[in-house]
């Protein structure tokens, strides 16, 4: 078992990572509106609340399915951890923001290993 962890653990880390985002950034699209009330009000200037959801949406999507192909993965790890800051920005403090800097971190770790 700890052959296999050694061996896979940095597969197991982007893939569960992937997973998260690819999640998020499909239900931007499917059900924008439950993101809608997270975008803070000073980006109106760069466009309507939905109009960001998606575009955030898509930055999910796409670079988490680099992460789990594992191709570009420090790259991919960066930009996913500078979109998850501009969430953790919006968010005031609580379990969704504790949750999202253990992810943060994690990234952190896939970041500095490529």
């Amino acid at each position: 078992m700890t052959l296999f962890l050694r061996r896979y653990s940095n597969f197991l880390l982007r893939f569960g990572l992937a997973g998260v985002f690819i999640w998020f950034g499909y239900h931007s699209f499917v059900t924008p509106d439950m993101f809608v009330k997270m975008v803070p009000a000073w980006t109106s200037f760069l466009g309507d609340a939905i109009t960001l959801v998606k575009i955030h949406g898509a930055v999910e999507v796409i670079f988490g399915i680099l992460l789990l192909i594992g191709w570009k993965t420090k790259l991919s790890a960066g930009i996913l951890l500078l979109s998850l800051v501009t969430t953790l920005i919006s968010l005031s403090y609580g379990p969704t923001m504790v949750r999202d800097l253990a992810i943060g971190f994690a990234l952190l770790s896939l970041f500095s290993q490529s």
